[in-house]
């Protein structure tokens, strides 16, 4: 074999042993594994390298090999970047002045609670911005920052990327210099994606990071559905231009050219503004023609000359296949269109008025048998439920909502992902708007006798897996679709009602049996499309507190977003106000809101005992159903609406006397199903309850707790709110007096539930918290009620918290830990700001120097597989129960040993605590009065600390000891 001459420059480069060299050959597709081995033992055997030898068995090339070095290279590259040390994010932020030390602090205790990144954390809490927090991670990153409302892309280099990698991958083409593409990622150590586009372009790709409110809004504007349209309205401008001016004096028919030209500008204005119907409105003087952008009517081109109705109107008729003679009953036809290339359906519908025929023209837009469900925008919990309804082998399931809500693209979004070769799809439409591949679509003709019920009785003779009825107008076809979807066939349908669950009462009033709509009916989704606001000109819109409760906002909502009534100011809304991009409008495009209700057992029930509607919705939100004003609040939270869209779209039905609802048959319903979901805002809402939820010593019974610290919430922010409204004339304040009257019923209240005892908590002690306080702000000033409401809602917003953390899963993330280390670090080291923390929330001071404890914890270690996060927090809260015990004298001890067994190792760790006990003593957390035997009913805080425990395999004891004083002890195993 002769040698081959090689590249010096190249020849420096092989012996470059840190990246394999044969596998990127290999990767870029230069040689086959076959030839890579085949080279590995000519090098051995000729003691050269693997280059040389590829090389000299004519394997590759000198280009290859060349590119495959500058690979090498690179990778080496970013390895050596990798592996600087970078900043901490949170260092970052607190050297830019942006960040303090206690907000850092907060924000990664709520990452650990909430399992998000701190990044995250710090957005979600209102501490950084989105933009604050890009330009911190790309200081981290050491990538450039770039926000794109400020330095926007070129346009001519969008289409390097499509529109559907940037919306999926969060990506943009910003500009290209020489071989070099800039590109802003939201998530710029995506590499992959970068690889992509560096194969697909062949570009060498710079990531920008850039904020993914910014991100969005720049999508929709350049990768949007109107920007696609952009060259329709040369059409318009374009050739055969016909002034309207002109049509006053000319003579024309239905084919005369003016006319036709009208109609063509008319339709593509029309198309270009993304209107979904255009109205042609003949009055006495005038023709007036409007179009419906958004799901609002906007004024369109005109008006016309009156003697041009006519023969617009033929001249439609003509295009619809309509009579052009009969203008005294209405006429429904369809045509299709091209402009510029662009295929147009229109649905059109003639009505006769007093002034002559009106025509109302919908235009179908063909993309929208395309979407998939994912397209759509239903939040993920609704899209888990819908998934669910659709994969099951039957039943039947029903769209809702108003005519032009979205339901026909549901509908066919839901088709597309059931269409597959092995399934039978049949469809009966009236009339049928877009046409899907792979599936028969029937168009029903009621005229000919051709109605849903009877082509759907023909279809079941038709071997169809999956059906679609265009819509439930009557009985007959209502127990057809039912009876389909009993007998093996997936059925999917509309039908006209306001919400979810008042389709099972419309059903009902159609005379189906009730036996028939709990056995058939899957899932009934109800959906609005509500307007995105335009990105370009909305405006920061600051709301109080009180006025942000006022909009409905719950607890669900609350949780979903994760808000507390600490951060729940600082939400940022937006205004609409109208700039060139949106027409003036303040909004461009819409959006889904959905509400989707499962028929779990509990609404069977329900539907079965003759529940009213109002009753079935309370069933359907305890089962975790998310209503569409709900919906259309996390909307507005996000900044994607306005909360006058909120109010456009839905109603507030806290404000309808939902609380005056007899609930006992619900409550019944929800306790026997199993399907008991605490929802707060419901709760309180409820009077004089006397059923109890059933539970077990030792356990929390969280249904009365959350309860009474709700009611007493509730009336504190009223005198809050009344407080801070200089023009109120409230007379629940008088002459700097609170009136005492106002508190008699929320007493009562938490007095009648005190009296009883359930699962392990006596409501009697809240009703001792809280009378103090209440008793203080009786007598005192607005100054005083706001100190005091302050300390209360600190105290409430905790028991709250504690109550979710008791109700929700654990999600627990466990790594070998050094317990006894940890212990000595995490919670002795921490035992002055945790006291801190509880004096500031009980209003009197804690001296840590009563405290002692062991401090030899670290001379031997003990590991166990924990949740370190989730394990500190139990701890904390055993400290804290005995932390306010210190507030009536003696001391606590904390003492931590070793224990050896035949059994084996465990680690015991004891708080024990010599204050006085009474009833005052433990009245926040451990609950004096219970406590019998030395031994005693576990409280708010060391309930939830229990199920932590029990989580790791760890035992919680406490005792009230013969002297005095309480001992807790926590035992850990290594099993």
């Amino acid at each position: 074999m002769s040698d081959v001459e090689i590249d010096i420059h190249l020849k420096s480069k092989l012996n470059n042993k840190e990246i394999p060299l044969g596998e990127i050959l290999k990767e870029k597709g230069f040689i086959s594994i076959a030839q890579l081995e085949e080279g590995l033992e000519y090098s051995q055997e000729n003691d050269t390298s693997l280059g040389v030898a590829l090389l000299k068995l004519k394997f590759i090339n000198q280009s290859h090999l060349k590119i495959a070095l500058e690979d090498q290279a690179a990778i080496k590259k970013i390895k050596k970047k990798k592996s600087t040390k970078r900043r901490r994010l949170g260092d970052i932020l607190m050297a830019a002045g942006t960040l303090t030390e206690e907000q850092l602090s907060g924000a990664l205790e709520f990452s650990v609670a909430h399992g998000v990144r701190i990044g995250q954390a710090l957005v979600q809490l209102g501490i950084v911005t989105e933009d604050e927090l890009a330009k911190c991670v790309g200081e981290q990153l050491m990538i450039p920052y770039i926000k794109l409302s400020k330095t926007p892309p070129d346009p001519l280099i969008l289409d390097r990327v499509t529109s559907k990698m940037s919306e999926k991958h969060l990506v943009m083409p910003v500009k290209q210099e020489d071989n070099n593409l800039y590109l802003a990622m939201v998530d710029p150590q995506n590499i992959l994606v970068i690889d992509d586009i560096e194969k697909s372009t062949g570009l060498r790709v710079i990531p920008m990071i850039v904020a993914e409110k910014d991100f969005k809004a720049s999508f929709e504007a350049y990768y949007g559905e109107a920007a696609q349209a952009g060259n329709l309205i040369e059409m318009i401008d374009g050739e055969d231009d016909q002034s309207m001016e002109d049509l006053a004096g000319a003579d024309f028919d239905e084919d005369s050219a003016p006319i036709k030209n009208l109609m063509n500008k008319v339709v593509a204005s029309a198309v270009k503004l993304g209107a979904s119907d255009i109205h042609i409105e003949p009055f006495e003087y005038d023709i007036v023609m409007r179009f419906r952008v958004d799901g609002m009517m906007r004024p369109g081109p005109g008006p016309f000359p009156v003697k041009v109705a006519a023969p617009i109107s033929s001249r439609i008729k003509v295009m619809s296949g309509l009579d052009i003679s009969e203008t005294r009953q209405p006429q429904d036809g369809k045509f299709r269109m091209s402009l510029k290339g662009k295929v147009v359906d229109v649905r059109v519908s003639t009505c006769p008025t007093s002034w002559g025929e009106k025509i109302v023209m919908r235009i179908l837009d063909q993309s929208g048998s395309r979407l998939r469900l994912a397209d759509l925008g239903i939040d993920p919990e609704n899209m888990t439920t819908l998934n669910n309804g659709l994969e099951a082998p039957n039943g039947i399931i029903l769209v809702t909502g108003p005519t032009g809500s979205g339901k026909t693209t549901t509908l066919y979004s839901s088709l597309v992902s059931l269409n597959k070769p092995s399934v039978n799809i049949q469809t009966a439409e009236d009339p049928v708007e877009y046409d899907l591949p792979g599936i028969a679509q029937c168009q029903c003709t009621p005229e000919i006798g051709m109605t849903f019920a009877k082509v759907l009785k023909a279809f079941l003779r038709q071997d169809p897996d999956i059906i679609l009825i265009g819509e439930i107008r009557d009985q007959e076809t209502a127990e057809t679709a039912l009876k389909a979807a009993l007998t093996g066939h997936l059925v999917l349908s509309t039908l006209h009602t306001n919400s979810s669950v008042e389709s099972i009462g419309r059903l009902a009033n159609m005379g189906i049996d009730k036996f028939l709509i709990t056995s058939a009916v899957r899932v009934i989704l109800a959906q609005r499309l509500m307007r995105k606001i335009c990105p370009e000109c909305k405006e920061t819109q600051r709301i109080s507190k009180k006025n942000i409760f006022a909009t409905g906002i719950n607890e669900r909502i609350m949780k979903f977003q994760a808000l507390t009534n600490y951060n729940i100011n600082k939400l940022g809304f937006y205004k609409a106000v109208g700039c060139k991009t949106c027409n003036n409008m303040g909004y461009k495009g819409r959006m889904g809101i959905h509400e989707v209700m499962n028929m779990t057992d509990a609404m069977a029930r329900g539907v079965n005992q003759d529940l009213s509607v109002a009753e079935l919705k309370m069933i359907a939100k305890e089962d975790g159903m998310m209503n569409l004003r709900d919906c259309a609040l996390i909307r507005a939270i996000e900044g994607k609406s306005t909360l006058e869209e909120v109010d456009r779209l839905t109603i507030n039905e806290d404000k309808l006397g939902a609380s005056d609802i007899d609930t006992s048959l619900v409550d019944e319903i929800m306790i026997r199903s199993g399907s008991w979901k605490l929802t707060s805002k419901e709760l309180l809402q409820r009077k004089k309850r006397k059923l109890f939820i059933p539970g077990e010593a030792g356990n929390l019974d969280p249904f009365f707790i959350d309860n009474d610290l709700l009611a007493v919430e509730a009336e504190l922010k009223k005198m809050e709110d009344n407080e801070n409204d200089d023009e109120s004339n409230d007379s629940n304040v008088s002459n700097g007096v609170v009136n005492p009257a106002i508190f008699e019923d929320i007493l009562s209240e938490i007095k009648s539930f005190g009296k009883g005892q359930s699962g392990g908590i006596n409501t009697q002690v809240v009703l001792e918290d809280t009378k103090t306080s209440l008793k203080g702000l009786q007598n005192g000033s607005p100054e005083k009620i706001k100190s005091l409401a302050s300390r209360l809602f600190t105290k409430l917003d905790s028991h709250l918290e504690l109550i979710k953390y008791h109700q929700d899963d654990l999600q627990l993330i466990k790594k070998k830990v050094p317990l006894n280390q940890a212990i000595s670090k995490d919670v002795y080291g921490r035992i002055p700001k945790i006291a801190a923390k509880l004096s500031k929330k009980i209003g009197k001071k804690i001296d840590v120097k009563k405290i002692k404890f062991s401090k030899d914890l670290d001379k031997a270690k003990f590991f166990i597989a924990a949740d370190w996060g989730q394990l500190k927090f139990a701890f904390e809260l055993v400290l804290e129960n005995h932390l306010e015990a210190l507030i009536n004298g003696g001391g606590l001890k904390i003492k931590s040993k070793l224990v050896k067994s035949d059994t084996g190792e465990s680690l015991e760790v004891i708080f024990h605590d010599n204050s006085p006990l009474n009833k005052t003593s433990y009245k926040n957390e451990v609950i004096s009065a219970g406590f019998t035997n030395k031994k005693g009913h576990l409280g708010l805080g060391l309930s939830v600390a229990q199920k932590l425990l029990a989580a790791h395999n760890a035992k919680l004891e406490i005792q009230v000891l013969a002297k005095k004083g309480c001992q807790t002890k926590l035992i850990f195993s290594k099993k």
